[in-house]
């Protein structure tokens, strides 16, 4: 089903298809980093998937990598580092 500008949604009239979805930036003191990043955060962090971070563990690409027990964690630094030196290299080769 498709919805148009006019149709009705839980009785309120439609503006715009309900996937359109827009996000407020709020910008404001920066939030602290925790020392490790779990795989879901570093997930979020690249916008991949947590199956795509464990297997760039395994190929080694990337940084910052700690095993504790049997949970992968990421330091931070390392990992902002890396990130930032890749933005300046891609930034430089344009």
């Amino acid at each position: 089903m498709k919805l148009r500008e006019g149709d009705t949604v839980n009785g309120r009239p439609t503006r715009t298809p309900p996937f359109v979805s827009v996000s407020i930036v709020e910008f404001g003191p920066p939030h602290p980093v925790p020392l490790l990043l779990t795989v879901e955060e570093v997930a979020s962090l690249l916008r991949t998937t947590r199956r795509a971070i464990y297997a760039m563990v395994e190929r080694g690409q990337l940084p910052g990598v700690t095993h504790i027990g049997r949970r992968v964690l990421f330091r931070s630094a390392a990992l902002l580092d890396w990130l930032d030196r890749s933005a300046l290299l891609r930034s430089e080769n344009k």
